[in-house]
């Protein structure tokens, strides 16, 4: 079966991620979202510079010599999604672990 996706015409490497125009869609949801909620407080221009600035930031974070400093800072400073102790230890043996 023929697909452009699964055959494109131009060689991509297979981890590429898809892009809409020449940003990926994370991206456009970051430029969206920066732009939406400054139009809803009365601004659109400086959504769009914003908007345009945060996309900018984000790719050069995620490309730096260090790795990937979004996932960094995201593993680093939001909580996780798993729990930390797989059973509720009750708040005695708690103080004594720290």
């Amino acid at each position: 079966m023929y697909n452009d996706y699964t055959n494109p015409a131009i060689p991509r490497p297979l981890n590429e991620p898809v892009k809409m125009a020449k940003w990926t869609i994370p991206e456009i949801n970051l430029f969206l979202s920066c732009t939406v909620m400054l139009w809803l407080l009365g601004s659109v221009l400086i959504g769009l510079l914003i908007g345009v600035g945060a996309v900018f930031l984000h790719g050069f974070l995620s490309k730096t010599e260090a790795g990937d400093l979004t996932q960094k800072g995201r593993y680093w400073f939001f909580p996780h999604k798993k729990g930390k102790y797989k059973i509720i230890i009750p708040s005695h043996i708690r103080e004594l672990v720290g």
